[in-house]
Parts: C-alpha cells; structure tokens; sequence
C-alpha cells in the first residue's frame, strides 16, 4: 500500500508546484503588459504636445526668414529679360504715350544682393494706372543709368533740388536731373559706384517704372 501512496504524493506534489510555477509568469506578464499600456498611453498623450511644438518651430522658423529678408519694394521678380542693343550698352523702353503725368515719388530698398528703385507715377495727384513713355540706356564702362520719360509735365519726387543722394546704399550713388528740351518730358541719370548688372520694367495699375540693380 505505501509502495502505491507514494508516487501518487510524488506525482501530486510535481504537479501542484508546476501549476505555482506556471501561474507566476502569467502575473508578471499581466504587469509588464499594464505597464507597456501605460507608457502607450503618457506618449499619445505627449504626442500632441511634440507634434504641436514642431509646428511651432517650423513656423518660428518660417517667421524668422522672412524677417531676416530685406524688405524690398514691390514683391516682384529679382530678374526680367533685358533688352540688350550691344554688348556695351543695355537699353530699355516702354510705357505709353500720353501726357500731364508726374513722377511724385522714388521708392527704393536695398540689400547685398539687389538694390530695387521704384518710380511712382501720378495723374492729378492720383496714381496712374501706366507710366508714360520711357527709355533706359544703361553703360556698364561708365557706371551710369541715363533715362528719358515723356509724358511727364512734373518730377516732383526730384525737383527743384535736381539731385538725390543715397549715401547709406554701397551701389547707388545719386540721381541727378538733366538739361531736356522737350517740356513734356524729362532727362535723369542713375549714376553708380561700380559696375553692376541692371534691369528695368513697367507695372500697371498702379503705374511704376522699376529698376533692378545687382552687383557684379
């Protein structure tokens, strides 16, 4: 009888200690598998503050740039094609043929890679919607923007001074009115400091003749 009794106490035994030793890894499975949940659970919850946060600094960035950009007169093209008659000469026309205007105000910006001249034209003190009749000779060997504007009556942005200095701007020395016969027009000069590739245009609607200078 105790040969009997004893195997089936050792087999008792060896089964009750497996099932304690099984039933051990399920709690520390249960805690790890809380935890996990719970990590999940702080990083959705952060994960909007992160996300938040980048957005932020991209826009603080974007915001920066901008604000390091030199502002520049009008938001137009750095370059157009220019019309070129020579390899010593560039020359520029446009505008229409009309007459009374006045060029009230010469807008300019300035920044290491472009200085930007902006001329205002008014009809009865009121913008223009286009600019009279123009033509821009630029010399790179003399340094020198010589323009003609027809359809002007008054250059009140210059006159009666005849002359504008730029002493903060490194390209740009002045510009100065010059002798013109025809009383409907008038004769001006950008005179530079040092050779630079130039571009000038129209816009419409306000009328404004614009002229793009950049250093060599």
């Amino acid at each position: 009888m105790t040969k009997i009794l004893l195997p089936l106490f050792i087999i008792f035994a060896f089964t009750a200690c497996h099932e304690r030793q099984g039933a051990s890894p399920k709690v520390i499975h249960t805690s790890q598998q809380a935890l996990m949940v719970s990590k999940n659970s702080i990083t959705k919850k952060q994960m909007p503050m992160t996300e938040k946060g980048i957005h932020k600094g991209k826009e603080q960035k974007k915001e920066n740039i901008v604000n390091d950009i030199p502002i520049l007169e009008d938001n137009l093209p750095v370059l157009m094609t220019p019309v070129v008659m020579d390899t010593e000469n560039q020359t520029f026309t446009g505008g229409k043929r009309t007459d009374g205007l006045d060029i009230k105000s010469i807008r300019s910006s300035h920044s290491p890679t472009r200085t930007r001249l902006v001329f205002d034209s008014y009809s009865n003190n009121a913008k223009a919607i286009q600019s009279g009749e123009y033509t821009f000779s630029y010399n790179p060997s003399k340094k020198k923007i010589s323009a003609v504007i027809h359809g002007y009556r008054k250059f009140s942005a210059i006159l009666p001074n005849k002359k504008r200095n730029f002493p903060s701007n490194d390209i740009v020395k002045d510009i100065k009115m010059e002798k013109f016969m025809d009383n409907s027009g008038f004769k001006f000069s950008i005179n530079l400091t040092r050779p630079a590739s130039v571009n000038v245009f129209e816009l419409k609607s306000p009328a404004r003749i614009v002229v793009d200078i950049l250093p060599n």
